[in-house]
């Protein structure tokens, strides 16, 4: 166990996570047909330097969902979040216009939150619904690279820490140009970055952002519109390597 001097955290934390990790399991029993993602699918391929925090983020097949909802709704408060709210979403432009229920869902225990959202899968790729038609869609290469990860004594299915790493580099930019007045997360963030840049596959993650998509009734949505509304077309992978190694 490291030091909460260390690590920034108290107890309380480290307890909330097992309590979570136990709500999680209640709710997958022994399906394998999920993954951890957030900071859990790579803190622990690292040396230690913070906790999780007091949520886990992962992503359950629909079937999966709907099959153990009642559980779900068991473990605490159910809520389905509207566009505005998911973040990978967030910096969009189309949040400005719509503002639709997502297949993103928040689970608010008396431990934490479980943040957790469901996936179809469709010809190579997984699927995440953002409401009124439109999902975001990545290659299904990331469940090649799940991996069995460790923490706490819960063994359990982790993506590939590159699914963690993209989202976060949308932020780079902006938190290079607060740097001198940085708040609590955005320094997370920026310390998760510089950490991440040293063991995720590179060439992996370049492919896996080329491909990723928003679409809309199931088709891509044309690449002029992608450049627009897709937050994920702002990150320069050679310009962000060279800032981070």
């Amino acid at each position: 166990m490291y030091s909460c001097r260390i690590l920034s955290l108290c107890p309380k934390k480290r307890m909330s996570v097992k309590k979570l990790f136990e709500s999680l399991f209640r709710i997958i029993g022994d399906s394998e047909d999920y993954f951890v993602s957030g900071s859990l699918s790579f803190l622990p391929l690292m040396t230690p330097y913070r906790e999780p925090g007091h949520d886990i983020d992962v992503s359950l097949v629909e079937t999966l969902f709907h099959a153990r909802r009642h559980i779900i709704s068991e473990e605490g408060k159910l809520r389905a979040l509207r566009l505005p709210e998911v973040a990978v979403a967030t910096d969009s432009s189309i949040t400005r216009i719509l503002a639709p229920k997502t297949d993103f869902y928040h689970v608010t225990t008396s431990e934490g939150l479980l943040d957790i959202s469901m996936y179809r899968l469709d010809n190579g790729f997984i699927e995440f619904k953002l409401g009124a038609g439109l999902t975001f869609a990545v290659p299904a290469s990331l469940l090649e690279r799940v991996q069995i990860l460790s923490w706490e004594g819960f063994s359990y299915r982790a993506g590939p820490p590159e699914f963690a790493f993209l989202p976060k580099a949308v932020l780079y930019p902006q938190l290079k140009r607060s740097l001198v007045k940085l708040d609590e997360m955005g320094a997370k963030h920026l310390e998760d970055l510089k950490r991440l840049a040293q063991i995720i596959d590179w060439d992996f993650a370049a492919v896996f952002l080329d491909q990723l998509e928003i679409r809309w009734l199931r088709r891509p949505i044309p690449r002029v519109f992608d450049r627009r509304f897709n937050p994920f077309r702002e990150i320069d992978m050679n310009w962000l390597r060279e800032e981070l190694l």
